[in-house]
């Protein structure tokens, strides 16, 4: 039971990766060229924003990994939480997109699913989290 339970939070936590973000950014761009740009220039916003973020102030990850380099460093600090921050961007521009009370509601619950499952499998905490929220949230509106 708990195989399936970690397999579970492993393909929710998926959902807020650069490996299915982008290409569904990229979906989009094909159906909607302006939502697709935003889709994509707040991916890269949100990306350079975290980096600085973790460049100036390193907060270790509960699981620790390696800073062997500074692309390590980068990736072990833990805040702000980049899944979290897509997720909850993600929903931002398609709620506003779609103008639908429950496209919105499926997509927060799937933001906030995909922000626990980082806290799940202990890449995070909630501090990590809510710092991800906002800044997903607040890239919204610049883009």
């Amino acid at each position: 039971m708990i195989f399936w339970r970690q397999f579970f939070w492993k393909i929710i936590t998926a959902l807020g990766s650069f490996y299915v973000v982008v290409p569904a950014a990229l979906g989009f761009l094909l159906m909607n060229l302006m939502l697709g740009v935003k889709l994509l220039g707040g991916i890269g916003v949100i990306a350079a924003i975290a980096i600085l973020i973790r460049l100036v102030y390193f907060k270790e990850r509960p699981k620790k990994r390696p800073t062997t380099s500074l692309l390590r460093k980068i990736d072990a600090s833990s805040f702000p939480s980049i899944h979290a921050a897509r997720g909850f961007f993600f929903a931002m521009v398609l709620t506003r997109y779609y103008q639908d009370a429950y496209v919105g509601l499926v997509l927060f619950i799937l933001a906030i699913l995909i922000a626990f499952s980082r806290y799940r499998l202990h890449h995070h905490d909630s501090i990590d989290l809510i710092g991800g929220a906002i800044l997903g949230i607040a890239v919204s509106y610049l883009v």
